[in-house]
């Protein structure tokens, strides 16, 4: 297996990686952020906020999934159109591909207990915790999260 460093991890135990979102629709239209790789519960591909789906343009396209989230709520994901990633690793790997991105509305099925703000997926609350790189967006990108050497580690797929 070949390894690959995720970029800085900005002060914080779980894993964040640097990424350029480009519309497909739109070349001129990109963002350039921070997400926190979930190897673990969010099954979007890849999670957004609203500012970001503005900023690139997308519409909703009307799809809606529910799921459990890693501070063991649950959400309903709203899908918008595909956009493409682009991971850049420190050794100059380049890591690319088209996903559907989702943002997350808070599901009425939480509990009262919790409060109304976003989920915090359990992150350090310096990081935007709604960018996140979900499960089924690592496995788009051919990846996987290695939590003992925190870094990212191609996934090689063997005859």
């Amino acid at each position: 297996m070949q390894h690959y460093q995720a970029l800085p991890t900005g002060g914080t135990q779980k894993l964040v990686v640097n990424a350029t979102i480009q519309s497909r629709s739109d070349n001129e239209l990109r963002i350039t952020t921070s997400l926190h790789v979930d190897g673990g519960c969010e099954v979007a591909e890849l999670v957004l906020l609203p500012q970001d789906i503005s900023s690139l343009g997308l519409t909703a396209t009307g799809d809606i999934g529910h799921g459990l989230l890693a501070d063991g709520g649950t959400a309903d994901f709203v899908e918008y159109e595909r956009v493409l990633l682009t991971l850049t690793f420190d050794d100059g790997t380049v890591r690319e591909a088209t996903m559907v991105p989702t943002t997350i509305q808070p599901s009425p099925a939480s509990s009262s207990s919790e409060t109304t703000g976003p989920p915090v997926h359990g992150v350090n609350a310096n990081i935007d915790t709604q960018r996140i790189l979900g499960y089924g967006g690592l496995t788009r990108l051919s990846l996987k999260q290695d939590y003992k050497h925190h870094m990212l580690i191609k996934v090689v797929r063997r005859a």
